[in-house]
């Protein structure tokens, strides 16, 4: 039988695999939505782990915005003579 290596991540090593930030690993444990392990005073996640979550994970809602900015003066054209 073959041995599968397992890959750990720290913390921060899952926010920077997810593209996520550190906080918002922090929120997803505290929501049940990832678990990882204690190893001391530190958490650690395995790949698998974080592999299903991203594949559960439903994207962040951004509002759509428009492409013009907002902050734009316009000018006041004189009156044609």
């Amino acid at each position: 039988m073959k041995k599968e290596k397992l890959d750990l991540f720290s913390i921060s090593d899952a926010a920077q695999f997810l593209g996520v930030s550190v906080p918002t690993i922090k929120y997803h444990v505290k929501q049940g939505n990832l678990t990882g392990r204690h190893v001391g005073h530190s958490r650690i996640f395995t790949r698998s782990e974080l592999e299903k979550f991203q594949a559960n994970r439903k994207p962040a809602h951004r509002p759509v915005t428009s492409t013009a900015p907002h902050n734009v003066k316009r000018r006041k054209t004189s009156p044609k003579q």
